[in-house]
């Protein structure tokens, strides 16, 4: 008699060890995810900071806001963002010191990026999560 195949002893030997990996691989995989997300709102913090530096230098003043929209920003800055940061993230740009010449730029996530947030500061050059 040839039998083939595989004993249920084996079966459940692959299934543990399937088992384990997704264990360590599923936490991983979501930090990268949300590693991602933040990278982005910091990538587009990047851009209004720029375009606040301009707007400082216009006008002698930051342009202030909160919960900036992309049409916020684009009517203000003249910067368009990609749109589907609308969807995931509102930002608050605040100038502060004894004559507002520092701003703090905070990204606030929502929808896809509930609970993320990161906060850029002028003064030290930092972001803060």
């Amino acid at each position: 008699m040839n039998k083939k195949g595989f004993t249920l002893l084996e079966l459940v030997t692959v299934i543990i060890i399937v088992g384990i990996l997704a264990a360590a691989g599923v936490p991983l995989y979501l930090n990268y995810v949300e590693d991602a997300k933040i990278a982005r709102a910091k990538a587009t913090i990047d851009a209004l900071y720029s375009a606040e530096r301009v707007h400082y230098q216009k006008n002698q003043s930051y342009w202030s806001q909160t919960d900036a929209t992309q049409s916020d920003i684009q009517s203000n800055l003249g910067i368009k963002i990609d749109p589907s940061i609308d969807n995931d993230w509102t930002f608050d740009l605040a100038p502060y010191g004894p004559n507002d010449e520092y701003i703090s730029i905070t990204a606030n996530g929502q929808n896809n990026a509930e609970g993320l947030s990161t906060t850029f500061d002028s003064q030290t050059g930092t972001f803060t999560n």
